[in-house]
């Protein structure tokens, strides 16, 4: 057996490649707006969204098949909801759903296209948002009670 010299560049293009590696294994975050509202884009898909309790209103950007999102609850619920809502009232959500305790929460009817953390909503409740077609988000969720999420037609 021989031996083989390594240079520095080397070394330093394999460490640099063992960094950006490690670096896709952390999720990236995006904080919602508290008490006002942010829209998503189709660029914020895959990231973990962190939603401030009591008023704030994230909405979904259009649909596109495969987009999915992680909304994570980040307090408890004190006097006002906090949602979710799809593009102008024109896609929905469908199945899924969120569980608590081994039980279920709502699940969304078929003109719903908002979620709201309700009464009951704490910090680390969460739901994941999958687009499954051009007209519908699937849900499904963790919550620490029954009355943590529900769904409403908003008219819109």
């Amino acid at each position: 057996m021989g031996t083989k010299r390594v240079g520095w560049a080397r070394i330093k293009s394999l460490i640099d490649e063992n960094e950006n590696a490690l670096q896709i294994r952390k999720k990236v975050t995006k904080s919602a707006a508290a008490s006002g509202t942010t829209t998503l884009t189709a660029d914020d898909s895959g990231k973990v969204i962190l939603l401030a309790p009591n008023a704030a209103v994230l909405v979904l950007p259009a649909p596109q098949v495969g987009l999915h999102f992680e909304v994570v609850h980040t307090g408890a619920f004190a006097s006002t909801k906090s949602e979710i809502r799809t593009d102008a009232g024109t896609t929905f959500f469908i199945g899924g759903h969120a569980a608590y305790n081994g039980g279920n929460c709502a699940t969304p009817g078929a003109t719903d296209d908002r979620l709201e953390f309700d009464t009951g909503a704490t910090a680390g409740d969460s739901v994941q948002l999958i687009c499954v077609s051009s007209t519908e988000w699937a849900v499904r969720g963790i919550t620490a009670t029954s009355t943590s999420i529900t769904y409403t037609d908003g008219g819109s």
